[in-house]
């Protein structure tokens, strides 16, 4: 009997126990990789904003590389036109006066990297006597005839030519037979008549060349700026020096010395102003 009893009790459990409802949980489903992240409207803002600042910057390295182009090419350009020219080789024919121009200002050419050249009449003849001392000590030669043939040798060499004269009468015959020979190529006396306004003249016919007359210290910074602009103008790399013997012209040596050691001296200035 108990046993019924147990038996019922039990069904009566069971019948309970389905009755009721049991929360079961749903099957696992996987993760679908198609969903978006969830991402704060703020650090959406941050993102953007070091992407506009990587933009910027290399925005700006652009700029300056090309404000770093134009400025060197601004800088060779003033470059270019700071290098104001000066003949490299100096040709001389050895004599007393202005002749030896380039012997007085020897060691400012040779720190230039001007180098000194020219023929001397056979004997190394020259007024006071020291013509060999002279072709020695600044590499000059020895020409096969006179002072005609030294001046002819010279002027096949040289590219232009820059002449010293007085306005005193019956001087210059020989400087002016030289720069006929260099500008026109022949060699004879024509008179050269000084202008009224300047005391220099310029010619251009086979080579170019520049006479000076009557050169003082006065004249020598408005001499020297003529100077350059003869030298920028026509660029000659080998310059014959040419002009009265010093017993005709009393210091023209130094005075066409200090007109080179002048022209210098402003290409160097000018190098600066434009610099700064």
């Amino acid at each position: 009997m108990e046993k019924k009893r147990n038996n019922k009790k039990d069904q009566q459990q069971d019948q309970e126990f389905r009755s009721l409802k049991r929360p079961y949980p749903e099957p696992h489903q996987p993760k679908s990789t198609n969903k978006k992240k969830r991402t704060n409207p703020n650090q959406k803002q941050s993102f953007s904003n070091k992407q506009k600042q990587k933009q910027m910057s290399i925005q700006t390295k652009i700029q300056k590389k090309e404000k770093n182009k134009q400025e060197n090419k601004t800088d060779q350009s003033t470059q270019k036109q700071i290098q104001y020219f000066f003949p490299s080789v100096i040709i001389s024919g050895g004599q007393t006066g202005a002749d030896s121009i380039p012997f007085k200002i020897f060691r400012l050419l040779k720190k230039k990297g001007v180098k000194i050249k020219g023929w001397m009449p056979k004997g190394f003849k020259r007024l006071d006597g020291k013509g060999s001392k002279i072709a020695q000590k600044y590499g000059l030669r020895e020409g096969k005839g006179g002072y005609h043939c030294r001046n002819k040798k010279n002027v096949e060499e040289c590219d232009a030519i820059i002449g010293f004269l007085t306005s005193k009468p019956r001087t210059g015959s020989g400087t002016t037979k030289t720069f006929n020979y260099t500008v026109h190529g022949k060699y004879a006396f024509e008179q050269m008549y000084k202008p009224r306004l300047v005391d220099w003249v310029v010619v251009n016919d086979l080579k170019p060349g520049i006479i000076f007359w009557d050169i003082t210290n006065q004249k020598i910074q408005q001499m020297s700026e003529k100077l350059q602009q003869f030298f920028d103008e026509f660029r000659p790399n080998k310059l014959l020096v040419s002009g009265s013997v010093e017993k005709t012209y009393p210091g023209i040596t130094n005075l066409g010395a200090l007109l080179f050691k002048m022209t210098l001296k402003n290409q160097g200035n000018r190098r600066k102003n434009l610099k700064n």
